[in-house]
């Protein structure tokens, strides 16, 4: 353990401190507070276990931000839900060695009231203070034991009641005249120690402890050896924290995976563990969800970007010298370790988001491939399947004509760069810049629905030319329907009519059933009774001739068409495939991110590339009806 633990840009950490509310007062909804009394506390992270030991010297506090009455109270700790801001520090101060504070509840605010009724009933008895380090000294070397940090200059930033107590010295304060004294309130004993109360409790940390060892996918034992050793939730976290660390390291690293492979679950040590819960802390810490993050993935939420490149340098095989500090500690860490691949990774996840979570109405309705390169791809059409014909006792097999009809397309090349400046790193700026970047992913999945719905407009509104060398709807591909007045029960009945007629190249019927409706916002109220008059019952009386079918179909409403025509479709593959959507293999959950550190400036970039291509491949899953206007 070297001090580079407690140096400046650790960023925020919580010391939590027990409390006792018998200084409540009721008319103004506040309640006064020890936050600190340089209790040692043990602390982890990925190098190890230290104690931290926080000087309470008025001249080693900066007190300026929590003397303010501006500094925010605060549900657990929750800095990034305006909700979970639940009062205000109204005054602090430092006296006999202790941080004190008086802090006011809000009123008419739900979560608010949840919070101050839980403190007034002594069901809530734990008050945390998040702060900042900036600068701590090591004062025991710790032979054989976890080395020992003062911290000499630090700032709190907010407190927070909580639900488990680190610092036993550390007490809401009692009533003036009973000033540092533990008071019991009314009842407690009654309140808090009775059997059933006991037994609850017990099993909520058993719980507890179970859920958080399932979580980490450790061994089942470990959970075992915490409930038998009656260790607190707070310290039972610590222990798996500790046990994720110790098999991270003992976990040889993959030698041969590139520096650029994004494939690093299941992989361990600097590649795997810390990588994957940092990106994953970052992605949460920018307001953007993350479908299953890592198990410690909450232990660095609060963990400043600085630290997160400092912890990277000394894994990558060397330790990061303690004037390793700010713009230095940036430059080292982006050349010589894998943060960059942490950054990478968050960015990756960034992107995937916003690709997953953009409105795309074709992937319903269309096919989707992948492609190795940018190659011409030749895929056959799927009717053009022989018919078979009979075969008499003894008879031969005749050689049916095969279609050798086929459709060629390729993939395209588009993206843009992005660059992130190393001043923002310095300034932890980095969750607001990681906010814009699902940005990307959302104009990624938009440029394939421009590609895709920009084959309808083609020709005139015709659609692409096909292998045929006829438009995709053509009077010859007997897939437009005659001019309808409007979208009903009746213009849906003739194209659904075409659509079933549909042979196959190689003969027969195709039987295709219509699944989708596809049209544009001007039709969409149309499309909507329209399909709730087939849903009802004939017996209730309305529209009796209203065809039941029609409720099946899916609406997709897109608003990149107009509201010149409608079209229905069936199933991608059932029985053709008609439109498809492809991408390189590389593109399968969005733009690919490929790293560029800036020579002549202090930046990293990186280029954002998307690769598809779209195709109609066969005119028989879809129908054209053209509306009068």
């Amino acid at each position: 353990m070297d001090a580079t633990k407690v140096t400046p840009g650790v960023g925020t950490r919580a010391a939590v401190a027990e409390l006792v509310p018998s200084s409540l007062d009721e008319a103004t909804r506040t309640v006064e507070v020890v936050f600190a009394t340089g209790h040692r506390v043990k602390r982890f992270s990925w190098d190890g276990p230290f104690f931290e030991e926080l000087s309470l010297d008025p001249a080693h506090v900066r007190m300026g931000r929590l003397s303010s009455g501006r500094a925010p109270v605060l549900n657990s700790h929750n800095v990034y839900s305006p909700t979970a801001h639940v009062g205000v520090v109204e005054r602090a101060w430092i006296s006999n060695g202790e941080g004190r504070a008086v802090l006011r509840f809000a009123r008419d605010d739900d979560e608010s009231e949840r919070v101050w009724n839980k403190v007034r009933q002594g069901i809530l008895r734990s008050v945390s203070v998040g702060y900042s380090v900036h600068k701590a000294i090591q004062t025991e070397k710790g032979e054989g034991q976890p080395p020992v940090f003062r911290v000499v200059d630090w700032e709190p930033l907010e407190i927070s009641p909580v639900a488990i107590p680190a610092d036993p010295q550390s007490i809401i304060r009692s009533n003036p005249t009973h000033e540092g004294t533990r008071m019991t309130l009314p009842n407690e004993k009654t309140q808090h120690e009775t059997p059933e109360e006991i037994r609850a409790l017990e099993r909520q940390r058993c719980g507890d402890i179970t859920t958080l060892v399932r979580r980490a996918q450790l061994p089942e034992t470990l959970a075992e050896q915490l409930i038998n050793s009656g260790a607190a939730l707070e310290a039972a976290r610590a222990q798996v924290l500790e046990a994720l660390v110790q098999r991270s390291e003992a976990t040889p690293v993959n030698e041969y995976a590139p520096a650029h492979d994004y494939e690093i679950r299941g992989q361990r040590g600097a590649h795997g563990d810390f990588i994957e819960a940092a990106s994953d802390a970052l992605v949460m810490r920018a307001g953007i969800t993350v479908k299953k993050p890592h198990a410690a993935a909450g232990d660095l939420h609060r963990t400043s970007v600085l630290e997160m490149a400092r912890t990277a340098l000394s894994r990558s095989g060397g330790k990061s010298a303690p004037e390793l500090v700010g713009m230095r500690l940036i430059q080292r860490s982006m050349s010589t370790s894998d943060f960059p691949l942490l950054l990478e990774n968050s960015i990756r996840k960034s992107i995937g988001a916003g690709y997953e979570e953009e409105p795309a109405t074709f992937r319903e309705w269309t096919s989707s491939d992948t492609v190795p390169d940018f190659r011409p791809v030749l895929r056959p059409v799927l009717s053009s399947v022989p018919e078979l014909m009979p075969v008499s006792e003894l008879g031969e097999y005749k050689s049916g004509p095969m279609s050798e009809a086929a459709a060629t397309y390729r993939v395209s090349k588009y993206g843009v760069a992005i660059h992130l400046s190393w001043e923002l790193l310095l300034n932890d700026d980095l969750g607001a810049w990681l906010r814009v970047q699902p940005g990307l992913g959302q104009v990624a999945r938009r440029k394939e629905a421009d590609l895709l719905y920009g084959l309808f407009a083609e020709n005139g509104g015709a659609g692409p030319t096909m292998a045929d060398g006829k438009a995709l709807f053509h009077a010859d591909h007997k897939n437009i329907a005659p001019v309808a007045g409007q979208l009903d029960a009746t213009s849906l009945d003739s194209a659904r009519l075409l659509l079933r007629r549909q042979t196959a190249l190689g003969g027969g019927q195709l039987s295709a059933a219509p699944r989708f409706l596809i049209c544009g916002p001007e039709l969409e109220g149309a499309a909507e009774r329209v399909l709730a008059l087939g849903s009802r019952p004939q017996s209730a009386g309305l529209d009796s001739a209203q065809p039941t079918w029609v409720s099946s179909l899916v609406p997709i409403i897109e608003n990149r068409l107009g509201g010149t025509a409608f079209y229905i479709a069936s199933a991608p593959g059932k029985p053709v495939d008609g439109l498809v959507v492809a991408r390189l293999a590389e593109n399968e959950g969005g733009p690919y991110i490929e790293r560029e550190d800036a020579f002549i400036r202090d930046a990293t970039s990186w280029k954002c590339r998307h690769v598809v291509g779209v195709k109609a491949l066969d005119f028989r899953s879809l129908v054209k009806v053209p509306i009068t206007q």
